[in-house]
């Protein structure tokens, strides 16, 4: 899914420059499902901490106890909220400087 393919009930309003952009892909490997996304135009790339894995699980309160477990230490990019392609979706950096995302799989994509 691109950018420019959310849909309007996201509220994400897309530049341009971000339209063709990766929003959401995802490929098995061995069983591991492998989750990759372009960041939007602007975010910085500091080498290092340009990968961003990405947690998901069919079970709220693992979400919830993974970011705060991740986030202790670290800090909050995106508190967990709903979003138009999960219904727990959050964005955190743990001590160390890794950028993690964590989705509770709620079977909208």
């Amino acid at each position: 899914m691109t950018y420019a393919e959310a849909p309007p009930s996201s509220g994400y309003d897309v530049p341009e420059a971000d339209k063709d952009r990766i929003m959401y892909s995802s490929i098995e490997i061995h069983g591991v499902t492998v989750m990759l996304m372009d960041y939007p135009s602007g975010t910085p790339v500091v080498i290092g901490d340009n990968i961003s894995p990405t947690i998901t699980s069919t079970d709220m309160d693992e979400i919830r106890r993974l970011f705060d477990a991740l986030g202790a230490g670290g800090e909050v990019g995106m508190e967990l909220q709903q979003m138009f392609y999960s219904d727990l979706y959050g964005m955190v950096t743990d001590r160390f400087g890794v950028n993690w995302q964590l989705v509770h799989d709620s079977g909208k994509c």
